[in-house]
């Protein structure tokens, strides 16, 4: 009767630790047909103030490029929200939801025609920052893309 007991509570505690796992699919974040490509980001020196244009690409569920848009915003530094500023093509808008404090790593939602998609752009490979070496004037730092950057958005979750 002990083996019995042994074998029967291991074979229900294997099923239980087991069920989980089967039970619960892992979760991904699913992409989302939109990306930010061709960050300029500088610091004007003279008022304090950070400038921003990105291009915001829609895509197919291959990444290809369907079409893309212009969008600027620009804040004073130290800003802990970036209000929702229309692109150039109307049906899209973007915002800093945190604002960017940290012009290294900032995130960045966008609503477009198939919803909303949110990201972080990141310093990396991707997208650098560094001292301004250009020939306009008043302008002290900047950060874009590099190695053709892309930043993929995700589906934003519903609050």
């Amino acid at each position: 009767m002990k083996t019995t007991f042994a074998a029967l509570a291991l074979s229900l505690f294997g099923a239980a630790v087991a069920a989980p796992a089967n039970a619960c699919p892992p979760t991904t974040q699913k992409p989302f047909p939109y990306s930010v490509d061709d960050v300029k980001l500088y610091h004007l020196k003279e008022s304090n103030t950070w400038d921003l244009t990105i291009k915001v690409t829609e895509r197919d569920a291959a990444g290809n490029a369907l079409g893309s848009t212009s969008c600027h915003s620009a804040w004073n530094d130290g800003a802990t929200y970036v209000a929702r500023e229309i692109c150039e093509d109307t049906h899209y808008f973007f915002w800093l939801p945190n604002g960017a404090p940290n012009p290294e790593s900032w995130d960045v939602i966008v609503d477009g025609p198939n919803g909303q998609g949110e990201g972080t752009i990141e310093f990396g490979n991707k997208y650098k920052c560094g001292d301004y070496t250009g020939d306009i004037g008043n302008i002290d730092r900047e950060c874009t893309t590099t190695n053709g950057g892309w930043f993929f958005l995700h589906e934003r979750e519903a609050n």
